[in-house]
């Protein structure tokens, strides 16, 4: 792992929300029917990030409603990081993948999905 620079918890927590906003937003069926093109899919998200970058900690904490990811938030150093697929994990069961192909790294995950592909 190589550290590249740090970055601020202001930083981390604006991702966040911006994330979780965009996920939130495409999961309503009826915003789904309005997107017409990733042009306008594009445009949204960058609504929503203008509106994110505006907004200060204090109210970026209100979007973070589980009180244990804003303490870790808060309490963590961060920094950007280049790393290899051996170092990165995988959620487990990710996209629904079965537990065994998920339990070791990226590049392990990877492999095994392109043996099944």
């Amino acid at each position: 792992m190589k550290i590249l620079h740090k970055v601020s918890r202001l930083e981390v927590k604006r991702c966040f929300v911006l994330g979780d906003l965009c996920s939130k937003w495409t999961r309503k069926k009826e915003n789904v029917k309005k997107v017409e093109s990733k042009e306008h899919f594009l445009r949204r998200v960058e609504q929503i990030k203008i509106k994110i970058l505006h907004t200060k900690e204090i109210d970026l904490d209100k979007f973070i409603t589980y009180k244990k990811r804003l303490n870790a938030y808060n309490n963590s150093k961060w920094c950007v990081v280049e790393v290899s697929p051996s170092e990165i994990g995988v959620w487990s069961k990710a996209g629904e993948l079965p537990l065994s192909w998920t339990n070791h790294s990226l590049k392990e995950t990877a492999d095994k999905v392109r043996r099944a592909l």
